[in-house]
């Protein structure tokens, strides 16, 4: 395994679980990187909802997808309450919400999609909401148990803890520096002048799992606030994800410290070197979508006293174009995996990923394997 973060943790965890003889190779301390920008949120509804993804991959394949995800949120579940330390998952409710007459329908048909496919949702009306919440919305969707909210930092390492005790090694701050092919193995060479020698590699290394997959997607760029801990939720019916849908497009959820975190705003014109479009500087958009989002939970939530932000930062992603993560082989590198999970629902699809890839390694048919096959983009 290539990778610290909660996708190679879960890899390695699966792998070593299995009786496979398991290496993690960390180029920084494990759990840092993209995992310690992750929102934390877990949701089985994929990003732009059922009806996005059925236009893109049709509706019994979206159906699949959502089913996985509900899967994985019920063994990352059972996985945190093994773990020694918690990590603060809690299961939630989902709330994805209009506050435009203009797009209700768009809310309607999701929930006749679902409603027809068995998931468990609730149309919340304008006079309802004003029972349950602070903010105004003209239609809402109530999806009972289908989020979660957790520490990743604090999951990846209970993982890597799990997979330790079932014969995982695991080295920290060890870079690997080139993977080369000699015969049937892989060899790949580190920062600390070890070679580790493996019948198979996993590449769990977040955006730069591009630099291998060209063409996998767009990058772009999220901004994120965080509060400093609420004592109470005044106006935030059981603390439930919350989903602004349209303009402006933001998440707002609560931490297991209990902070409010409001995310979103994403943009893609961020280059490599942290400008916008080549001549902006980020911290001068930063300032402004952070500012954006103070004002969003404020506004959001005016019974809650403790909506000033602690904490603000951004966060890389890759959007692929259906929206969903790479995980398979890809032909130009034998002997490799690449689990290449976006970080909206990221945490979700790297435990997809993790099961996957060992069936894949066992040489099995993997459980709807080309939905999220490197070949497909």
């Amino acid at each position: 395994m290539v990778g610290g973060g909660i996708t190679g943790a879960l890899c390695a965890l699966q792998f070593a679980q299995a009786g496979v003889d398991t290496v993690l190779l960390a180029g920084g301390p494990v759990g840092y990187g993209g995992t310690s920008h992750s929102a934390g949120v877990l949701q089985a509804d994929p990003a732009g909802g059922l009806q996005e993804l059925s236009r893109r991959i049709g509706v019994d394949r979206a159906v699949k997808v959502v089913g996985q995800c509900f899967r994985a949120m019920d063994e990352l579940e059972e996985l945190a309450a093994a773990c020694a330390a918690s990590s603060g998952f809690t299961r939630r409710d989902s709330l994805s919400f209009v506050d435009s007459e203009d797009l209700a329908d768009g809310i309607n048909d999701e929930y006749l999609l679902k409603k027809h496919n068995g998931f468990p949702v609730e149309l919340v009306s304008r006079e309802q909401a004003r029972d349950l919440y602070s903010f105004d919305l003209e239609c809402g969707l109530l999806s009972r148990g289908t989020a979660a909210t957790v520490d990743p930092y604090l999951l990846t390492h209970g993982a890597l803890a799990a997979a330790e005790k079932a014969g995982a090694r695991i080295y920290e701050n060890t870079v690997v520096e080139d993977i080369s092919q000699e015969g049937a193995r892989r060899m790949l060479a580190t920062s600390v002048r070890h070679t580790v020698t493996a019948s198979t590699v996993v590449v769990a290394i977040g955006l730069d799992c591009c630099d291998f997959l060209k063409g996998s997607g767009s990058r772009r760029t999220c901004f994120a606030v965080a509060t400093r801990p609420a004592e109470s939720l005044s106006g935030w019916t059981d603390g439930c994800v919350i989903h602004h849908v349209g303009r402006p497009e933001i998440t707002f959820s609560v931490t297991p410290q209990g902070r409010i975190l409001a995310s979103g705003l994403d943009t893609g014109l961020i280059d490599r070197n942290r400008r916008m479009a080549g001549f902006l500087p980020l911290d001068v958009l930063a300032g402004k979508k952070f500012a954006h989002l103070e004002e969003e939970v404020t506004r959001m939530f005016p019974g809650i006293r403790e909506t000033q932000p602690e904490y603000a930062y951004t966060a890389d992603f890759l959007q692929t174009e259906d929206g969903l993560p790479v995980i398979g082989a890809q032909e130009n590198y034998p002997n490799c995996y690449f689990a290449l999970c976006p970080s909206e629902n990221g945490i979700l699809f790297s435990q997809v990923a993790a099961r996957l890839l060992l069936q894949l390694y066992r040489g099995e048919d993997g459980e709807n394997a080309d939905l999220y096959t490197p070949g497909r983009l």
